[in-house]
């Protein structure tokens, strides 16, 4: 899927892949299907975040962030008055280059033609996610909700968000917690058409929400 307006793209063969940006090297991507036949310039961080915002769903900015680039907000170097506004800017900066935005289209093209939404998938999946309890997202021993990676992926699937909890204790050391929310599926069903309005099965992992919590002794 080309643009007569787009500039040529090199063949696998004929790209450099050591061409480099100040953000890294910059390495071939061919796109090949789903009507591409292309080679895009990316470096790691590029081609995560954009991954991050088509397959994830997240906002350009977290998932800029979530990518590897700087983020604003915490970091100590910065002098810009409204960190998360700058955030915003560079993520609309990084996602509009000719490279990214057919890598954008391309990716957006693979989820489309990979979501399988006949009645009976959809049943299934919503059955499975239906058989989770909010008590599987904690240990059997201590009780301690696990932390995200260390849940099975059938109850990850059944997870919309979580909030990562720190405390800290009297002490002086600190002690992370999580809280976790399932989908509700009470209201997604009143409806045929709303089935999978809240769950989007193109998701590989929960869309996060992190909150820090600080106790004073």
């Amino acid at each position: 899927m080309t643009s007569s307006n787009s500039p040529e793209k090199a063949s696998p063969t004929q790209v450099n892949p050591t061409h480099g940006t100040s953000e890294g090297i910059r390495l071939p991507v061919v796109l090949s299907k789903y009507g591409f036949d292309e080679t895009v310039l990316l470096t790691e961080k590029q081609r995560k975040a954009a991954e991050y915002h088509i397959l994830l769903g997240l906002p350009k900015a977290k998932a800029r962030v979530r990518a590897g680039y700087i983020d604003y907000t915490t970091s100590e170097t910065t002098e810009s008055k409204d960190p998360k506004r700058l955030n915003y800017v560079k993520a609309t900066e990084l996602f509009k280059t000719p490279d990214m935005l057919t890598y954008l289209s391309y990716l957006q093209a693979s989820r489309q033609n990979n979501i399988d939404l006949s009645t009976e998938s959809i049943l299934k999946r919503i059955g499975s996610i239906l058989s989770v309890d909010i008590s599987m997202t904690a240990d059997p021993v201590t009780g301690k909700p696990l932390p995200p990676h260390e849940l099975p992926e059938h109850v990850k699937k059944a997870i919309k968000d979580y909030d990562v909890i720190v405390k800290r204790l009297p002490d002086g050391t600190e002690e992370t917690t999580y809280k976790y929310t399932l989908y509700d599926f009470n209201n997604t069903m009143r409806s045929s058409y709303g089935l999978m309005r809240d769950y989007e099965p193109q998701r590989f992992e929960p869309k996060v929400k992190q909150r820090e919590v600080k106790l004073s002794r």
